[in-house]
């Protein structure tokens, strides 16, 4: 009895061999099919980087405590990435857009197809959901249905969920005695009047008298 070579192959090497068969039905097929050329590039380097991503993120998920060592990127590069992030994606966006474009890529469609329903890939996808990330577009171009996004939390519910939210729920809340308002009804008279607003200098009479004063005094007299 001959047991299945592909139940042993590991995970991550089907499904390079899935998008190895994918970039050489692009390349076949798409000159055949006369598309452009630069389409070709475009689609090629999309399944190229997507390969890439997926091969990352398993070889993390197998050794969780290893991080991922990355170049030092120079300002050159830096922002070539923040002018390619802020351009727009050339390539369709319609559903099966790859497989009505180039239909050789059914059988590289079932292969996914087959790959998803597996229960590894079904524990793999529920452990780390940046692979779910990675293969929906893949799935969403080739016209598969592919895993569903996680369920996005509501920022009430995770506010509600908080320590600190959770320890101001439980902590009653103090209420701060409030000062009492003075009237100056009440007041006494020296500090009424200290509280009374100051008169204009025109009302102010001056207590040493001025030269004018003082010489009509003496005349007077």
């Amino acid at each position: 009895m001959m047991s299945n070579p592909a139940t042993h192959t590991p995970l991550p090497d089907r499904f390079a061999q899935i998008m190895d068969g994918l970039c050489r039905i692009i390349a076949d097929q798409g000159l055949a099919a006369k598309l452009a050329s630069p389409l070709i590039i475009l689609i090629w380097a999309r399944l190229r980087r997507l390969a890439q991503r997926f091969a990352r993120a398993t070889t993390h998920t197998a050794n969780p405590h290893r991080r991922p060592r990355r170049p030092a990127r120079s300002p050159r590069c830096a922002g070539c990435c923040a002018a390619r992030r802020n351009t727009p994606n050339p390539l369709p966006h319609a559903y099966a857009w790859l497989r009505r474009l180039l239909p050789g890529t059914a059988g590289a469609a079932s292969q996914l197809r087959h790959l998803l329903a597996e229960p590894e890939m079904v524990s793999l996808l529920a452990q780390t959901p940046a692979i779910g990330r990675i293969i929906r577009p893949l799935c969403h171009l080739l016209g598969v249905s592919g895993p569903p996004p996680p369920p996005r939390s509501s920022p009430q519910s995770s506010r509600s969920q908080s320590p600190l939210a959770a320890t101001r729920l439980s902590s009653p809340r103090r209420r701060v005695p409030r000062a009492p308002k003075i009237r100056l009804a009440l007041m006494p008279p020296a500090l009424n009047a200290a509280a009374t607003p100051p008169r204009s200098p025109s009302q102010i009479q001056p207590d040493n008298p001025s030269l004018a004063d003082l010489f009509r005094a003496s005349k007077a007299k």
